[in-house]
């Protein structure tokens, strides 16, 4: 799986080396940008979660950004009698492409991350999406994402899930 991810990861920075264009801002303020999102997962496992997420972009290349993300969310747990909620926090940090870059300024891209939970949480879990998310224009815009994610679970209570999630927020 280590390495799946690391020629992933190779195949995507050789990939944004040899698309870029002559067009790119050298001012750093212009190139860092803060994303606010409400998200949620398809029930599995009798587990629906829903949570906020946020993330701090740098574009490194035109087509190429890093962030760092943190979210906080909570699991409603609903087995049968059983009706109770877990909450989590996570930080982490991951890759994107840009896939499509429309006039007005929106953008289509493709995003990996991983995140691990912090602090003192009902639910300590590893997270690993891959989505797409669509910022509509340029400078504060509302976005869209959509994309998968394996929770790989480290409470005994709670079993590793694979989710479909999405978003809905803005970014400035």
């Amino acid at each position: 799986m280590k390495k799946i991810k690391l020629l992933f990861l190779s195949l995507l920075c050789t990939a944004s080396l040899f698309a870029q264009n002559s067009q790119s801002s050298t001012r750093f303020l212009d190139k860092v940008f803060v994303e606010g999102n409400v998200l949620g997962t398809f029930e599995q496992h009798d587990i629906t979660t829903f949570g906020l997420h946020m993330n701090v972009v740098y574009d490194v290349l035109p087509k190429f950004r890093v962030f760092a993300t943190l979210e906080g969310g909570t699991s409603l747990i609903d087995k049968g009698d059983l009706k109770t909620y877990k909450g989590t926090s996570a930080l982490g940090g991951g890759l994107g492409y840009s896939l499509f870059r429309d006039p007005k300024g929106g953008i289509v891209d493709l995003r990996a991350m991983i995140g691990t939970s912090v602090g003192n949480v009902d639910w300590k879990q590893t997270v690993y999406g891959i989505g797409f998310q669509w910022k509509v224009l340029k400078g504060v815009s509302p976005i869209l994402g959509l994309g998968f994610r394996h929770v790989n679970s480290r409470t005994l209570s709670m079993p590793n899930m694979n989710v479909v999630y999405g978003t809905i927020g803005f970014s400035i």
